[in-house]
């Protein structure tokens, strides 16, 4: 097979790529056992929901799997390694599919300042009206959206309401991803609720029509990275643990992270949603986010 390629084995780095997208198509062509093996009962407990064998899954794998594709799986497995244990505990916790866990690369890619130009913020890229919805205060002072747990709760509360609506999880992402009414029109338009139909409708929305094939695309490449010559290890042994005080409304944050002995752009860098460097004066207290270490100087202010 390799032989109709002799041409380029003067250009090596031409040949190399060949050859690993001959090798990426024959380990799908073989079934790769996490997505296409009878395990029916670990692939709905991960993903919820059947996996065709779309084309759509095929390219995003094979982009992810490139050069440019293994340098983005990096960044965002890098940003999402504070932050993934959390998450897929509170998955587990509410009984949902595990691959939800993933949404945020797609989202936002774990970066907290992600910002479309929809208006959408944060980990999981809310719209402020959806925010607010689900109880995620967005003020002059503070943007919760930027929170990772209070996001992710919401997150997860907004995904169990859409899958309680439409019945499937495929069209509960479509319809977090594009929005529920939206979704709801075409639905009604076409007389299906299989996504995998409704994709291949010529005004179903581009960027919905590639979300699902995207996540599953992600969640396989990370799953089996040695397949794709990737050893990537999404948690790390050691999740940083933070503690949480209650600070008054109206506290500096300059005087509260000198008397925890730590600069105060550092306290504001890990509490994102803080959009000032002062509690805000409109509540009663706060729960601000202090590193170990600090915990036991946390007395000295208090003291003041």
């Amino acid at each position: 097979m390799l032989f109709k390629y002799w041409q380029y084995l003067k250009k090596p780095l031409l040949f190399i790529s060949i050859f690993n997208l001959l090798c990426l198509n024959n380990v799908l062509a073989k079934k790769s056992p996490f997505l296409f093996q009878n395990t029916n009962n670990y692939r709905e407990n991960f993903y919820g929901f059947s996996i065709p064998q779309d084309p759509n899954i095929k390219k995003w794998i094979t982009f992810f799997t490139s050069n440019r594709g293994k340098k983005i799986i990096q960044n965002w497995t890098g940003n999402s390694r504070k932050y993934f244990y959390f998450i897929e505990k509170s998955i587990k916790k509410n009984n949902l599919p595990l691959v939800l866990a993933y949404l945020p690369m797609i989202e936002s890619g774990f970066y907290v300042h992600a910002h479309s130009s929809a208006g959408a913020v944060g980990y999981w890229q809310f719209m402020k009206p959806t925010a607010k919805r689900f109880n995620l205060k967005v003020s002059h002072w503070l943007d919760e959206r930027k929170n990772i747990h209070k996001s992710t709760i919401a997150a997860l509360n907004y995904l169990k309401i859409l899958y309680k609506r439409f019945k499937k999880w495929e069209l509960a992402l479509a319809a977090y991803n594009m929005g529920e009414n939206r979704l709801g029109r075409f639905i009604k338009k076409y007389k299906t609720t299989n996504y995998w139909e409704l994709i291949n409708k010529p005004d179903f929305p581009k960027e919905t029509k590639n979300y699902i094939p995207k996540l599953i695309a992600v969640s396989l490449v990370l799953q089996q990275s040695h397949l794709y010559g990737m050893n990537i290890k999404i948690t790390s042994p050691k999740q940083k643990k933070f503690n949480y005080i209650s600070i008054a409304g109206g506290t500096s944050l300059k005087n509260l992270a000198n008397s925890l002995n730590v600069h105060s752009s550092y306290l504001k860098k890990i509490n994102p949603e803080l959009k000032q460097f002062r509690i805000p004066h409109y509540v009663e207290s706060y729960a601000v986010r202090i590193p170990p270490k600090s915990f036991k100087t946390i007395e000295n202010y208090f003291k003041k």
